[in-house]
């Protein structure tokens, strides 16, 4: 007896949901021949680990002081265009709000992130003043394993978005963030 098409649609369609359609890419190898430094950033409002990585040797690192969790903005300072050619944004946080909603129109590429695999929802589109933007954003669960937020007693999570209009340097930033390593004990310890 043969399946009936309909039944063969939906078995494909679930085999692809399942396995996923992602494919894997290192994109710390787009970091390869620029000038980097290392960067550490230390997560004083949920008292995580510190956080080591490679950047771009023109970027630097801004820690917002108010925010109720850990959020680093990594920035090229001389970067005076109307839009960043590059942002990353690097959140320790136990309350992740997507900002790459899983469309048809979100591709997925899956990589590591302090030895564990990471699905990228990548997206680009053009923006109302025309601009293409290119976003790609991660949560990485686990990664905080024994550190709760002191706020709400949940388990952090590493939370990444890169966002620009030069592709290849918003894929240098997401090789960038995928040199992301914990360090040691709290900060303040």
């Amino acid at each position: 007896m043969r399946p009936s098409r309909s039944l063969s649609i939906v078995l494909l369609a679930v085999a692809v949901t399942a396995g996923g359609c992602a494919t894997r890419r290192d994109h710390t190898v787009l970091l390869k021949g620029i000038p980097t430094k290392n960067l550490l950033l230390e997560p004083k409002n949920t008292r995580a680990p510190q956080l080591n990585l490679t950047v771009p040797v023109d970027f630097d690192a801004d820690w917002t002081r108010d925010a109720a969790y850990d959020s680093f903005i990594i920035i090229n300072p001389d970067d005076d265009g109307d839009v960043q050619r590059g942002i990353l944004v690097i959140n320790v946080t136990s309350s992740p709000v997507e900002h790459i909603a899983d469309t048809l129109e979100t591709s997925h590429t899956r990589s590591t992130i302090a030895g564990e695999t990471v699905e990228w929802r990548e997206r680009t589109f053009i923006d109302e003043e025309k601009y293409v933007i290119h976003q790609r954003e991660t949560i990485r669960t686990g990664m905080f394993k024994n550190f709760k937020d002191p706020k709400t007693g949940r388990e952090l999570v590493l939370q990444v978005f890169v966002v620009g209009t030069d592709t290849a340097l918003v894929g240098q930033l997401q090789g960038a963030a995928e040199t992301i390593v914990a360090g040691g004990g709290r900060p303040d310890a």
